[in-house]
This record gives structure tokens, C-alpha cells and sequence, in this order.
């Protein structure tokens, strides 16, 4: 990934150093985001517990976002709820030629005592280019909470274009659990942004343990429908059809145009 090296001066070098000296483990995970004519593979997220990290960690994740010229009002907010999360995710990614950063506080599962509500705010995300903080969103990641495939597939496909719903139905059949599984909870996020029309949903499938390769033959598919050349996207699959598979976000982006991020290769690291 060296693409990341372009990010030092954007807090990536802060991040590192304050990891290290507090001997941190980190977790990596990579994506890809297929959008009309555009195959962006520069995209990571960096991961901490805020529990292992301690009592300095609100502290150093406000001056890892100030680094990395994150809005000021986004740093308000960032102060504001990050004492009631349970991870920070720092995310470095290209769009074209913008860099993007973002930081995710991800809220801490509910009480083991209580049951699962659909609607529970799981994540809050705020993003920005690195090189103009003006352009800023922030998300909302709401769990909904659906004990049956055929449920999760017309949450999926009701958000999908009619341009990719084949492609997506396809990637669906794809990922179907066995029919032993087939009413088990899946995590399944709703996505929303802030003044935005933007409507999207995130499918976790990291439980199927999959790899990239088992929907490669869809990935393609979703490719050519979005009309991206075929030699970016086997240079971008064929070296790492063994990653495993993640999580899959598909629907309408705040552009209004169909797109579709997959997620993989979660690990930790000991260095960055």
C-alpha cells in the first residue's frame, strides 16, 4: 500500500508515532469502490480499541484529526461523543486526485442483557478532503436488525439502481447462507448523510469466510455494468483473490449515481 506513504503529512506519521510509543495493536482493512467509470483501490482504515489505548486516547485522536486538517466543527463533535465509543477507525483514501480522510467512532455493542433494535446508531463518521476541509459530510450507520436472506436482499435490491440491480442480485445469490443459517442475525447497517441523498446499506459477511475470489466472477459483472476498463479491474483482483471477503455497501451515492465498496483482508498489524 504505498499509496499511504502520500498521507504522512496528513497525520499518517502522527498516527504512527503515537501508536508505537503507546505500543498499540492495530487493525488494517482495505476496500475497493466501483462507481461509474472508477475503480478506487487507494482506500484503508486504521483501527483502535479506545479501551487499550487509555485514558490520553480522546486527546491523541483530536490531534490526529487536526493533522489531518479535519473541519473544526467536526473536531466539536468528534469531543463530544468520543467518550462514548468503544473504537476509532482513521481512514486515508483516494478519490481521483482528492485525498480523503475520516474518522469513524464506533459505539460499543449493546448490553448483552438487552436485546437488538433496529435503528441503534453503531457508527459516526465524519469525512473531509484533506487538502480543503469546506468539503465535509457526515454519516450515520444504524443497525437493522433482519432474521431472514430473502429480507436482506430486498433491503439491498430497493436501493440499487436499476442499472446494477442485476449485478447485485447476482453478488447476492453469491453470498446466500446454507439453510442452516439462512434466519441467523446478519449485521446489516443502514447509511445515511447529512444533507445528502445518499441511501445505501453495509452487509457484513466476514462470518461466511469467503474470500475475494468466491465473487470475482460477480465483481466483474458489476464492473463492466458500471463500464470500467477490464484490465484495471484484473490488476486490482487477480494479485489478491485469497483476501478474505469483509463486508459489501451497495445503493445511491450523495452524486445520485449507482456504486458499489467491498471491504477486505481485515488483520492486525503490529506496525503501520
Amino acid at each position: 500500500m504505498n499509496f499511504l506513504e502520500t498521507f504522512a503529512e496528513f497525520g499518517l506519521s502522527e498516527l504512527q508515532t503515537r501508536a508505537a510509543a503507546r505500543k498499540l495493536s492495530c487493525g488494517l482493512e482495505q476496500s475497493v469502490r466501483l462507481s461509474q467509470g472508477i475503480l478506487e483501490t487507494r482506500r484503508c482504515l486504521l483501527s483502535f480499541s479506545l479501551a487499550e489505548a487509555g485514558h490520553e486516547t480522546p486527546r491523541d485522536v483530536l490531534h490526529i484529526c487536526r493533522v489531518m486538517n479535519a473541519p473544526e466543527m467536526f473536531l466539536q463533535s468528534i469531543a463530544r461523543f468520543i467518550n462514548a465509543a468503544a473504537f476509532v477507525h482513521f481512514g486515508f483514501e483516494y478519490s481521483g486526485e482528492t485525498r480523503i480522510g475520516k474518522c469513524y467512532l464506533e459505539l460499543p455493542p449493546p448490553d448483552a442483557t438487552q436485546p437488538f433494535q433496529s435503528g441503534r446508531l453503531q457508527f459516526l463518521g465524519f469525512k473531509w478532503s484533506l487538502q480543503n476541509s469546506s468539503i465535509a459530510v457526515v454519516s450515520r450507520y444504524k443497525s437493522s436488525i433482519v432474521q431472514d436472506w430473502s429480507e436482506i436482499k430486498s433491503l439491498l435490491l430497493a436501493a440499487t439502481d436499476h442499472r446494477m440491480r442485476v449485478a447485485v442480485d447476482s453478488l447476492l445469490q453469491q453470498l446466500q447462507p446454507s439453510p442452516q443459517k439462512a434466519r441467523e442475525i446478519y449485521p446489516l447497517l443502514e447509511i445515511s448523510e447529512e444533507g445528502s441523498d445518499r441511501r445505501s446499506w453495509d452487509l457484513n459477511v466476514y462470518d461466511g469466510q469467503w474470500s475475494l475470489g468466491h465473487i470475482q466472477s460477480t465483481l466483474l459483472v458489476s464492473a463492466e455494468t458500471l463500464q470500467i476498463p477490464h484490465e484495471d479491474f484484473c490488476s486490482w483482483t487477480l494479485p489478491i483473490t485469497s483476501s478474505a471477503l469483509g463486508h459489501i455497501a451497495t445503493g445511491i451515492g450523495r452524486n445520485g449515481e449507482p456504486f458499489l465498496t467491498v471491504y477486505y483482508g481485515a488483520r492486525e498489524v503490529e506496525q503501520l
